[in-house]
């Protein structure tokens, strides 16, 4: 029998942890063909049953769901003899778990071992490309698109009817695609008792195929369904549409990816910021959106930052303490840096950075205690070229974030909502003048006292 999550319903409540499983850790050596992990191309041997070995781990860290790239069957040979499937997003069958992950036994023993934990997990989905060499493209030709591949990418029609990257492109608008998908993706939701899907390159398929397929997933769940769609764009009047009309909970949030990266990482202005958080009010409600500072498809924020963890720890505050649902990726809890794809899918530095890891898992026991970072709406207090604060606000529960992105100390004073505050991270206390001095690139999370 599938064991039930036991973490509350509400959205709001997640900390998505982003695991490329083959790239987290060897837990059956026996499946280790085509394994070569000097090659960042090739299979590192990761696979389902290292990932329920580290199950504790991701739950002391104060995570709530998992989120793993896909799992399905991918091509069996290298593409131009050098480019391997192990990342999952070249799918060969869609029902099959592939060999390099492990059997399906291994499956429902890291879902229910995660869901006993109290975490969520949540299937990387995909439906608008075939792999390469995938069997459906011979056999059902009339199943896809056949324009090349895209050439304009801020052209919708192309984005949705042309190929990504030479990848066969399914002809989403045909009801028999649909009906595929439904049949194929429905099956992983009960063979294994997923919480959700993270949806793939939602752009590339029409609006109206996802609010059809969103409606049948959470329909074909026992429990609550959490869809979080990769929605690419960097202007947050081009995502909202997808939440209100595509049948998705959640978007990732890449315009504030873009802008975390420049404000924290860079030292642009955190006016940019506040800019940022003003346009929330294109969407319905900013808090069901998923920050995120880095993921396997862009280069991770530790390089972006250049290796500085005074950066690295103003960007993991931010994301920690501001409205939506954080995402956070394996390995940046600990500073893993990398460069463009396939550099920032290294292996999980299992060990490494403890300092920083503890940091991150205090400010995630901060959202776990205050409902203020978990479900509180958001304001703007001051925000100038360095400093940023802003207000967090549930019923019972308040708290005051500032940030300094400047390379020197500063002093600030904060219009004071009306509390004493001390700050939930070194213990200093302030009045009810709230002049604020932050050390560089530090951050201050204040409580009522």
């Amino acid at each position: 029998m599938l064991a039930t999550p036991t973490i509350p319903p509400d959205p709001r409540d997640q900390v998505i942890y982003l695991v490329m499983p083959d790239r987290y850790a060897d837990g059956d050596p026996t499946n280790n063909a085509h394994v070569n992990r000097q090659d960042p191309h090739a299979y590192h041997g990761g696979d389902l049953r290292g990932l329920t070995k580290q199950l504790d781990q991701i739950k002391d860290l104060g995570v709530t769901t998992i989120w793993i790239t896909p799992v399905n069957d991918n091509q069996n040979g290298p593409l131009a003899g050098k480019y391997w499937g192990y990342h999952g997003y070249w799918m060969q069958d869609f029902e099959k778990l592939d060999e390099h992950m492990g059997s399906e036994a291994d499956m429902h023993a890291f879902v229910d071992g995660a869901h006993a934990r109290g975490l969520k997990v949540i299937l990387d989905v995909v439906v608008n490309h075939a792999g390469y060499d995938a069997p459906i493209v011979k056999q059902k030709p009339e199943w896809f698109h056949h324009n090349g591949s895209i050439v304009d990418w801020n052209d919708a029609y192309q984005c949705e009817n042309f190929d990504l990257v030479g990848l066969p492109d399914f002809a989403s608008e045909n009801k028999d695609v649909l009906a595929f998908m439904i049949k194929g993706w429905g099956s992983w939701i009960t063979r294994f008792g997923l919480d959700g899907f993270r949806e793939d390159t939602v752009r590339h398929a029409p609006m109206a195929f996802w609010h059809d397929f969103n409606a049948k997933m959470h329909a074909t769940s026992r429990t609550p369904f959490f869809t979080v769609g990769e929605v690419s764009y960097h202007d947050p009047r081009k995502i909202a549409p997808y939440l209100r009309d595509a049948g998705l909970d959640s978007a990732f949030d890449f315009p504030m990816f873009e802008t975390l990266n420049r404000v924290c990482a860079k030292g642009e202005s955190m006016t940019k910021l506040a800019a940022r958080f003003a346009e929330d009010k294109a969407y319905t409600d900013a808090r069901m959106l998923s920050p995120f500072l880095d993921n396997h498809d862009e280069v991770r924020f530790a390089t972006t930052a250049k290796g500085d963890e005074r950066k690295i720890r103003l960007g993991l505050a931010a994301l920690l303490t501001m409205r939506g649902i954080p995402s956070l990726t394996w390995g940046t809890e600990v500073g893993l840096q990398g460069g463009a794809d396939p550099e920032n899918r290294h292996d999980m530095p299992f060990g490494q950075n403890p300092a920083l890891r503890a940091y991150t898992k205090q400010l995630l026991g901060l959202r776990r205690e205050h409902a203020a970072f978990r479900r509180g709406w958001q304001a703007t207090l001051y925000a100038d070229d360095q400093v940023i604060a802003y207000r967090r606000q549930a019923p019972g529960s308040h708290a005051v974030v500032v940030l300094n992105n400047a390379d020197h100390a500063v002093t600030r004073h904060i219009p004071n909502p009306g509390a004493r505050w001390v700050d939930a991270l070194d213990g200093t206390r302030y009045g009810r003048s709230l002049d604020v001095t932050l050390a560089p690139y530090q951050a201050r999370v204040l409580l009522p006292r």
